[in-house]
């Protein structure tokens, strides 16, 4: 019998489902639950042999779906029985506690066979009777289920939920699925998949068809990662990785650039072990596991009982998208409720990565702000081809699903307010210092911004745009030599994490009472909080870009502005005007399924921002590294 959790609804029991009596059975047949355990031979038998009744079926929307005939045999239970089932038991029947105390210590004792984690993100075309829908999912696995929340009446609901599922039998392995409208009560579509046929440690991201259901057009996006029960990955000692690498490097070299553009490279990673992890068990130990996630491919190791060293020893690849993401690995503590209690994370770049260095990096909390206690070690190996990277560079981001909501903070918002006021002020200077060239207090001063004005419009060609903006980067090259660089070894981090690091402090301790008065416009501060978000980071990678903090997109637009300095030089600039606009509106006649973009915004998206370097630094740990 299945409750409101559950993805399908086996056919009801007319009667026992339904609240009425059954239809069949006989005047003598016990119709009370408790009656079926009263130890009292069955009156339709003398010798206590089996009873045949029939029962009608119904379906979700308690139509006739057939009957079943039914065996039934009443055997008395011992009066130790008897008290036993009395006490597990509630008017005649086991509690739902109960119930998931004997199916959870069920699950422990059996090992799994595969680790299942899903990503439920959206959905596109969902609606009942041409009318968008409440819709929720179920997930049925074996024994297995998960339900998702509802979403209210859209037809493209985002969901973004992740959850893990498990195989016990190998003869099982069918993920079902259906799409459920709450209001309804109807089957919007189904989506079963074989498991058996999704390959082991990897991520496969795909928008499945509902069928079966009120709409034909419906779909979901589901991004399914299938482990083994040892854990994704395989033994370092067991794989010959030379042979490998040296195919790829010349798979991604300079010469073969234009073979496969949207192939940027491979990341493999060697996770050998932790050390000094926090404990969560009684007794003073930790089941620990680790997830490692590249943007949205995700694999997971297997589970190291007892113990706060676990040695995993598993090498992981992992196809690179975009060489600007980071990877990410986090350590858990496994619980037998699947409860995975957080021990630690690190954000690793992939442009910083050494190649094939051994090292610890200490473990920080799950805001990646603070140190926690725990190191890992890894090894990384990074091949990619910079001019594909290049081109990648300047088109959308990855979206990463499963990413943390933004909530309004009193502090935080204070603090973007405080920034943009900053830049406000130093606009207002410099009106201010033209304002006073104007009034001509200072004659010497403003005579030679008189002259410089002058000539500078007498002589100046479009060209010269990119030269300045060459200029700027170049004056800041030079001052980052002499000044900023010293500041970071003197000081072991960079000056922005300080200030970044001081305001998430600030953050943390913002004071709950703001929140409660300003409650009933929640929503608006938030939105407005987003886009003083928005353009905060917008000035502050603006920033960065100037200052060489990514050296990498520094050089790369400073070969951007080169060329176009040569063909403004060279080209008239109506030409340049013509080939863009001719470029811009044949998109959609040469690809219909383009999606227009921001070059420039998808250029500065790269550039991290002042969070994202205090959340990308690690700090090296002096821990002996066994070679």
């Amino acid at each position: 019998m299945l409750n409101e959790h559950h993805v399908y609804r086996k056919p009801k029991i007319a009667g026992e489902l339904c609240g009425t009596e059954p239809r069949s059975l006989p005047p003598e047949f016990p119709t009370h639950r408790s009656e079926f355990f009263n130890p009292v031979p069955c009156n339709n038998s003398v010798d206590g042999g089996p009873t045949e009744i029939q029962v009608f079926l119904e379906d979700e929307v308690s139509k006739p779906a057939g009957n079943v005939s039914i065996c039934v045999t009443v055997t008395p239970l011992t009066q130790q029985e008897v008290l036993q089932f009395q006490q597990k038991a509630t008017k005649g029947v086991f509690s739902d506690r109960e119930k998931e105390k004997k199916r959870a210590s069920g699950n422990n004792q059996q090992e799994w066979l595969k680790l299942v984690n899903i990503v439920l993100v959206e959905g596109k075309g969902v609606r009942v009777d041409e009318k968008a829908a409440d819709a929720f999912c179920k997930f049925k696995l074996g024994e297995e289920k998960y339900k998702s929340k509802v979403c209210g009446a859209q037809e493209e609901p985002k969901w973004i939920e992740q959850f893990d599922m498990h195989v016990f039998d190998a003869a099982d392995q069918v993920l079902q699925m259906a799409c459920i409208d709450r209001n309804s009560n109807l089957i919007i579509g189904r989506v079963a998949i074989d498991l058996t046929s999704v390959s082991l440690d990897e991520t496969h991201q795909q928008w499945h068809h509902l069928e079966g259901g009120t709409c034909d057009n419906s779909q979901v996006l589901l991004l399914i990662t299938v482990s083994g029960s040892h854990g994704a990955g395989e033994a370092i000692d067991e794989f010959n990785y030379n042979d490998i690498r040296n195919s790829r490097i010349q798979k991604y070299d300079l010469t073969n650039s234009f073979n496969d553009v949207s192939d940027i490279g491979t990341l493999t990673v060697k996770l050998f072990e932790a050390e000094d992890l926090i404990a969560k068990d009684f007794g003073g130990k930790s089941d620990p596991f680790a997830v490692l996630e590249l943007v949205n491919t995700r694999v997971q190791t297997n589970t190291i009982y007892k113990t706060l060293s676990p040695s995993w020893n598993k090498i992981y690849t992992f196809v690179v998208k975009d060489i600007h993401t980071c990877l990410q690995v986090t350590i858990f503590d496994e619980d037998p409720n699947n409860r995975f209690e957080f021990l630690g994370r690190v954000q690793i770049p992939l442009k910083s990565i050494r190649n094939c260095e051994k090292r610890w990096y200490a473990l920080k909390d799950e805001k990646l702000r603070k140190r926690v206690k725990g190191e890992v070690l890894l090894e990384m190996d990074v091949i990619w081809n910079p001019f594909r990277a290049a081109i990648r560079t300047f088109k959308p981001k990855e979206i990463k699903y499963l990413s943390q909501e933004q909530k309004f903070k009193a502090s935080l918002f204070r603090t973007y307010f405080g920034e943009l006021k900053e830049v406000v002020n130093v606009l207002a200077n410099y009106k201010n210092h033209v304002e006073y060239l104007l009034s001509w207090h200072s004659r010497p001063k403003s005579l030679t911004a008189y002259v410089i004005f002058m000539l500078f419009v007498y002589f100046f060609e479009i060209f010269f745009i990119p030269l300045m903006i060459l200029a700027i980067f170049g004056y800041n090259f030079v001052r980052n030599k002499t000044v900023l660089l010293a500041d970071e070894e003197k000081n072991g981090i960079p000056r922005q994490s300080l200030r970044g690091q001081k305001s998430e402090e600030e953050d943390e301790k913002a004071n709950t009472g703001i929140r409660d008065t300003i409650s009933s416009v929640q929503e608006i501060l938030l939105s407005v909080q987003s886009y003083l978000h928005f353009a905060t980071q917008l000035l502050q990678k603006i920033r960065n870009t100037f200052n060489f903090t990514d050296i990498w997109l520094s050089t790369l637009a400073v070969i951007v502005l080169f060329i176009a300095f040569l063909l403004l030089y060279t080209v008239p600039l109506r030409w340049i005007i013509m080939v863009w606009g001719t470029n811009k509106f044949s998109k959609k006649l040469r690809n219909p399924n383009f999606v227009d973009n921001n070059e420039l915004l998808d250029f500065l998206s790269r550039v991290p921002s002042r969070t994202e370097l205090q959340e990308q630094s690690n700090v090296r740990v002096n821990r002996p590294i066994n070679l």
